[in-house]
């Protein structure tokens, strides 16, 4: 009986919890606003100080198809490939220090591999399937033990209070198995348990797409988005209860019908952020979707003005970024003929072992180190942006 009312009563107090922000674009207040518009974007080139190659050491474990989150915590670094369900952590020279794959049904071992996050102490994987988060050694990668997940989650963050940030946004592919309460973003203590919850929406609100991962961070921030408004909200990373809106003003919006999956996407002439963005001191990496293709952009917060890639001159190439470290954006790379492209076009080229490492298909990371002051002035008659990353919009 009490295996029975434990989960009873986690729910009432679940339900209990309410959510303090509506749902209501017009309530949003927002704490600034970008302005988006193609024609006037400006280079990357004279953004672009220089580029940084680390290869990753591929094993058996270690080996990467896709990265989908990076930490650089507790002098490691930590790359999640969500489809391959594992993390794996290499030093600062990119040689492995080990690698949690434990994929299965025994103790600390996960069914569900949805997202995860790091802290000083643990490594976080999400298990909806379980309903649990599993609680790995940060430095040894060790099972250490699980504690029960609140909610239906999609991503998580660890705050440097103590504090974790859980977010599930209904679309149309994705409803929670159990009833939860309806709200966006939840700020849970260190046990997860439910403190706050956030940005409520409508039982039958639904966004037209999901995203791979809902949160990014930088040393201060934690960032979230998804399709309820175009831009994204930053959370203060040492208290999350403090937060503020930043919108993007597309000259080509969504509609609603669009916003919710009512009307496809794939015959919208509007933009809209196809992830959530990174941010550095000076400068905001994002994804925006168009008509035909996704592409890579960088806003200049200083200039206030968007910068894309050109089709005559890759020096400067940006690729949309997995993480930020020390003021860079980290990108990655794991093919040679993608890397031979760009330098054909004008980018940096790697030495010797790099590119025999991207030959065996190897991932291999790009820190762009940003100029901290760009020029002020607009160069007139730039060529036509070279779409450089080519993803077809979902049909």
């Amino acid at each position: 009986m009490r295996q029975v009312k434990k989960p009873i009563l986690f729910l009432l107090i679940a339900f209990l919890t309410s959510c303090i922000e509506k749902s209501g674009k017009s309530t949003l207040e927002f704490a600034q606003t970008l302005h988006f518009a193609e024609e006037a974007c400006q280079s990357v080139n004279e953004r672009v100080d220089s580029v940084i190659y680390l290869p990753l050491q591929s094993t058996e474990q270690s080996a990467l198809r896709n990265i989908d989150k990076m930490y650089f915590r507790n002098g490691l670094i930590y790359a999640g490939d969500l489809s391959s369900r594992k993390v794996a952590a290499f030093h600062n020279d990119g040689t492995v220090a080990f690698v949690v794959n434990r994929s299965g049904h025994g103790e600390g071992e996960y069914q569900d591999f949805k997202s995860f996050t790091v802290d000083g102490e643990h490594i976080y994987v999400v298990d909806n399937t379980r309903r649990a988060v599993l609680l790995y050694d940060c430095r040894t990668g060790t099972y250490e033990e699980q504690k029960p997940l609140p909610v239906m989650s999609w991503d998580i963050e660890a705050a440097t209070n103590g504090e974790f940030l859980l977010t599930f946004v209904p679309n149309i592919g994705g409803l929670p198995a159990i009833a939860q309460p309806l709200c966006r973003v939840f700020i849970t203590d260190a046990d997860f348990q439910i403190r706050k919850g956030l940005f409520e929406y409508d039982e039958n609100y639904r966004d037209a797409l999901g995203l791979q991962t809902y949160f990014t961070h930088d040393e201060e921030h934690i960032y979230f988005s998804s399709y309820w408004f175009d831009g994204m909200t930053a959370f203060d990373i040492h208290n999350p209860e403090n937060y503020e809106h930043i919108a993007i003003d597309f000259e080509n919006r969504l509609t609603e019908e669009e916003r919710t999956g009512k009307s496809p996407l794939d015959h919208s002439a509007a933009n809209y952020l196809g992830a959530t963005p990174f941010f550095t001191s000076h400068y905001i990496g994002m994804l925006i979707t168009g008509p035909e293709y996704s592409t890579d952009y960088l806003y200049d917060k200083r200039d206030s003005v968007f910068c894309t890639n050109i089709e005559e001159d890759c020096s400067g190439a940006f690729l949309l970024p997995v993480a930020t470290c020390r003021d860079m954006f980290v990108s990655f790379i794991s093919d040679y003929d993608t890397y031979a492209a760009l330098v054909e076009c004008g980018f940096p080229p790697a030495d010797k072992a790099t590119e025999e490492a991207l030959g065996n298909g190897d991932t291999v990371l790009l820190f762009y180190k940003m100029k901290p002051y760009p020029p002020p002035t607009k160069r007139a008659g730039l060529p036509t942006a070279i779409r450089l990353s080519l993803y077809p919009v979902t049909t």
